[in-house]
């Protein structure tokens, strides 16, 4: 069982006897007053998850949690054609890179040449075995999905050859569990469940800071890109 703190059981013990003293002088009966004291206790309760709660969104620095990729898109963008230094992690980036599919394709067009910014890339590497296993996840045709992981590595060398995007991909091999998009000190992150693609599940606004959970995924994609398979382009 987790232990609560002090500060809960000061919190806890404050709502309790505060509630009982406006009984107290409200009325004489000491009935009515057990029965407040006794339905105040699921109160001060809930004000004890709620702190919980509290502390650990304010510790892990989540900004909000969006439902889906598609209530963030738009804020996405806006922070994309702000930031300077961009990191992607996913599986096939299909529905973020994926040519004229991704919602970042088309603000990554607007960039003006010569941007001074820094793009880099993870995708799982199509020949890897949970490439198929992923595919098999989510109902979809093996082949079609290790295709669409092709396309978005050749829109991704089209923008460095055509656009002069300085962008650059490489594969990792290990298991997926996280998808995220981080752009500069903030970023998006999501995560793989079976039968669901990771564009459809909760998206997590964290922005950088001490013990925060940006940090965390900042050192994650610095030690996967530090092992992963460069791509030539």
């Amino acid at each position: 069982m987790e232990r609560i703190s002090y500060e809960e059981v000061i919190v806890s013990l404050a709502i309790n006897v505060i509630g009982g003293l406006l009984v107290l002088l409200l009325t004489t009966n000491a009935a009515l007053t057990l029965i407040t004291l006794a339905a105040l206790l699921p109160v001060s309760y809930g004000v004890m998850l709620a702190r919980r709660y509290y502390l650990i969104i304010s510790n892990a620095k989540i900004r909000k949690v969006h439902s889906n990729q598609k209530d963030c898109e738009g804020l996405l963008q806006d922070y994309f054609r702000k930031a300077r230094k961009i990191r992607i992690l996913a599986i096939r980036a299909w529905h973020i890179l994926g040519s004229d599919r991704g919602f970042l394709s088309k603000t990554i067009m607007e960039l003006p040449r010569g941007w001074g910014g820094e793009i880099r890339v993870l995708l799982l590497h199509p020949e890897s075995s949970y490439m198929l296993e992923r595919a098999d996840e989510i109902d979809l045709d093996g082949q079609l999905y290790k295709q669409q992981s092709v396309e978005t590595a050749r829109y991704i060398r089209f923008l460095k050859e055509n656009r002069g995007i300085n962008i650059q991909l490489k594969y990792y091999r290990t298991k997926p569990h996280w998808r995220f998009i981080l752009l500069d000190d903030q970023g998006f992150v999501s995560y793989y469940l079976t039968k669901e693609e990771g564009s459809e599940l909760p998206q997590y606004e964290l922005y950088s800071g001490y013990r925060s959970l940006f940090d965390a995924f900042s050192k994650l994609f610095e030690q996967v890109w530090g092992t992963a398979e460069e791509v030539i382009i």
